[in-house]
């Protein structure tokens, strides 16, 4: 009995360090009142990344959507890549007509 009764005392512990823990780091972190969302701006990406999408297509039907086409996409929406090539994702697909190939469109 006396060895329950310490385990709960812990977790009661436990969870009174974390909640003050929580709140005082929580008031640390809120800063000013002057900061607004308008003046705090983040700053350009410093590294490329690389993102994907599946083009969707299918075996024995030459179908799928094309690189130029998602590149467009990019463009309209006001997005710089620098490279734009077809991949595939790496993962095994049965052969069969109508199942899926794999293929996505990768850019830098």
């Amino acid at each position: 009995m006396k060895n329950k009764q310490y385990f709960q005392w812990r977790y009661v512990v436990l969870f009174l360090s974390v909640f003050c823990f929580n709140f005082l780091s929580v008031n640390s972190y809120a800063g000013p009142a002057s900061l607004t969302a308008e003046k705090v701006r983040p700053g350009p990406v410093d590294r490329q990344l690389k993102i994907f999408k599946y083009a969707q297509s299918t075996q024995c039907n030459n179908d799928g959507i094309p690189l130029k086409k998602m590149a467009e996409e990019l463009r309209a929406a006001g997005i710089a890549f620098t490279c734009a090539q077809r991949a595939y994702d790496g993962m095994a697909y049965p052969a069969v007509c109508g199942g899926a190939t794999g293929e996505i469109n990768v850019f830098r």
